[in-house]
């Protein structure tokens, strides 16, 4: 019996997964008997997304990457082009919308065990993923069709990343978590406020540290990395917007 319980906390992925699914059998049960659509911004989002729909619908071949890159709201467009996909096999409807979620419900379990993992150890990193499980703001929102979710869910797989990055030591993750940060303003623009206390955090102990193995210059380098991986995920939306503002 103490064989078949290693095995599975040596294996955490089985839980990750268990996690999700129970998560979205719950989601569909409780999704399944609500009939109200959604209101206020989680409305608005379905609405564009919708709109997305619509268009691509009526010219799939026809339509202008710009079309979708243009944001109908104040809201960039990637939370609500999304769901596209799923929609064309599932129908328009607001509650597929939110089951969507579960795909960030998946990643924001497996950045936070990660981070605990990394931190103290596969014990912590599992109890810090039971504890998020039981949250109640967290499996709520993963109900709502607003962005809040995918916010959180990348905000902690960015913050994984900087620190696999040693604090900008490592290349491949300076640029990965350039890369993702530059995702998240795709999903919000207020979302570098958000990762913008860990970043601070981490060029401190940069500039800071007293470890001569890693020279200065280097990490300087894969700070610049960091921000080339940001700026060019980020200038695909936000490029055309300005240039749209400036002509």
């Amino acid at each position: 019996m103490a064989d078949k319980i290693n095995f599975f906390f040596k294996r955490p992925v089985f839980w990750l997964c268990f996690f999700v699914f129970f998560a979205g059998v719950l989601n569909f049960y409780l999704l399944s008997r609500d009939n109200i659509a959604p209101i206020y911004d989680a409305g608005i989002c379905y609405s564009v997304s919708r709109t997305y729909y619509y268009l691509l619908s009526e010219s799939p071949f026809l339509l202008a990457p710009a079309a979708l890159l243009h944001n109908i709201n104040f809201y960039p467009p990637f939370y609500m082009l999304a769901p596209l996909p799923f929609f064309f096999f599932g129908g328009l409807n607001f509650h597929l919308m939110a089951m969507v979620n579960l795909f960030y419900l998946g990643l924001l379990f497996f950045a936070v065990y990660r981070i605990g993992k990394m931190l103290y150890g596969v014990w912590v990193g599992l109890s810090c993923t039971v504890l998020l499980f039981f949250i109640p703001s967290i499996l709520g929102f993963s109900r709502v069709t607003h962005m809040n979710i995918a916010l959180t869910s990348i905000l902690a797989f960015n913050v994984y990343l900087l620190l696999r990055s040693e604090f900008f030591s490592s290349r491949k993750f300076s640029l990965l978590s350039g890369i993702t940060a530059g995702a998240g303003v795709l999903f919000s623009f207020e979302y570098w406020v958000f990762v913008s206390g860990p970043l601070l955090v981490c060029l401190a102990v940069m500039l800071f540290r007293k470890n001569k193995d890693i020279s200065a210059f280097k990490s300087a380098g894969n700070f610049l990395l960091f921000l080339c991986g940001f700026l060019l995920v980020a200038a695909v939306f936000y490029l055309p917007s300005f240039l749209r503002f400036l002509l």
